[in-house]
């Protein structure tokens, strides 16, 4: 290369600019060339060398004005480049599920083909595996931990990797980084030993938000001109750090009490025709014969986890509840109302039916803590839901529909992060729920 001040100026702003190494290098190139050629026509003219240079660098104009057209006409050449505002600032939002939708069709594509290749081992060796690292809460959380954050990660990369072919600048890619970050700030993987979910919460995960972030001081770091503009650079996205561990501090709501006895129980009714066509997992068609004439239905105890206040109190699995708290109870939901409205530390009198006898067990109320919230989820595809047309179990059209709870509800000794929903819309692969995010459960 021509020993130049002028090339070494063009150099140095192309670097400024943000010009990828490959165009970069071909542009000086052809500006060395352009100027040995100005250079030479000049000598051939009769000019001494110094006077060709000088001629030649006034020939060619100033090196920061030309490296910025340079710039610009490869931008323009880009539709990225072209399109900055809706490319960086908009698509972030716009793209993320379109490439959501993608990714799960190929992975479960690609799940489909090695399980059909070597059989339904696959499933099984997941299955296996996911259970030892259930049984490991710091494992669990960690590969959690990777799976957030490596989901907007990944595309806070792919924007500043199209932001750096484009020249658009370090300030967009930035700002793309921000975008995926606002993005990721309500955006949750669930994982858990069966389920792997992708969706939205209103809940802060500041992992997903920090991620785009951490990429952005990254792509900055990696900008020629770190040295100069290095601390300017830096100061937005710490800015926004700040700005979000603060509103997750103060935006999560207050937690609630509730009143708590533990255990897990289903509706028990009389066989009829529509239960056995229309199956649910939270009625048994086990209501003994002999209390069929008297209350059209009752609770049945599945499950009483140990030190629970059921427990504690002698309730015991197959028990039939009949009344609580001296009503009688016909529904799910009823029951559970009646527990939750339960002041924690009094005695709640159940009436049970057992071993062709009925009992009166008193039961001491625990307490439940819990925060409200809501799900916002993508589940592909949608027609697990099934049809349903029957009046208090909701409306489902299979890909649109609607679900309240009946009253099932899961346990904190289930898993380490329960969410029971208190009712579910969805429409098409959307679905959304509010319900309640438990966080403690004591005697």
């Amino acid at each position: 290369m021509p020993d130049s001040d002028l090339i070494t100026k063009f150099q140095s702003r192309l670097l400024e600019l943000g010009c990828p190494t490959p165009k970069l290098k071909r542009a000086v190139g052809e500006l060395a060339d352009h100027y040995e050629d100005l250079k030479v026509a000049g000598q051939q003219e009769g000019l001494s060398e110094g006077d060709a240079r000088i001629q030649a660098e006034k020939s060619i104009g100033e090196a920061k004005s030309l490296a910025e057209r340079t710039v610009a006409g490869m931008r323009a050449s880009s539709w990225w480049g072209r399109h900055r505002i809706i490319g960086f600032g908009v698509l972030p939002f716009l793209s993320f599920i379109p490439l959501l939708l993608l990714c799960i069709a190929v992975v479960g594509s690609l799940f489909e083909l090695i399980e059909w290749s070597v059989g339904h081992s696959l499933e099984g060796w997941v299955g296996k595996e996911m259970e030892q690292v259930v049984k490991h809460p710091v494992l669990l959380w960690s590969l959690r931990a990777v799976l957030n954050g490596s989901v907007m990660g990944i595309l806070a990369v792919a924007f500043c990797f199209l932001a750096y072919r484009s020249m658009a600048g370090s300030k967009w890619a930035v700002i793309s980084c921000l975008a995926c970050a606002a993005q990721g700030l309500f955006f949750r993987v669930w994982l858990t030993q069966h389920n792997l979910i992708l969706g939205y919460s209103w809940k802060p995960n500041l992992i997903c938000a920090f991620c785009p972030m951490f990429v952005a001081v990254v792509a900055i770091l990696s900008q020629r001109n770190r040295r100069v503009r290095l601390s300017g650079s830096l100061l937005l996205p710490v800015l926004m750090g700040i700005c979000v561990s603060g509103c997750a501090t103060r935006g999560e709501k207050a937690p609630v009490q509730r009143g708590w006895i533990g255990g897990q129980y289903k509706l028990a009714c009389k066989a009829n025709f529509r239960r056995a066509v229309f199956a649910s997992p939270v009625v048994s068609t086990c209501l003994p014969k002999e209390l069929e004439k008297r209350p059209k239905a009752a609770i049945l105890i599945t499950k009483v986890p140990t030190n629970s206040p059921a427990a504690i109190a002698g309730l015991r699995e197959h028990d039939l509840i009949l009344e609580a708290n001296h009503r009688p109870v016909t529904r799910l939901k009823e029951f559970q109302n009646i527990v939750d409205r339960s002041t924690t530390g009094n005695v709640l009198p159940l009436k049970l039916y057992r071993d062709g006898q009925t009992v009166e067990l008193p039961v001491r109320v625990g307490q439940e803590t819990f925060r409200k919230g809501g799900n916002f989820s993508i589940v592909f595809p949608t027609v697990v839901h099934g049809w349903d047309f029957w009046y208090r179990s909701g409306l489902s059209l299979v890909f649109v529909g609607y679900e309240p709870n009946p009253g099932l509800r899961r346990q904190l000794e289930d898993s380490h992060e329960v969410y029971n929903e208190d009712w579910k819309a969805f429409a098409g692969i959307f679905e959304f729920s509010l319900g309640k995010h438990i966080l403690k459960q004591e005697n």
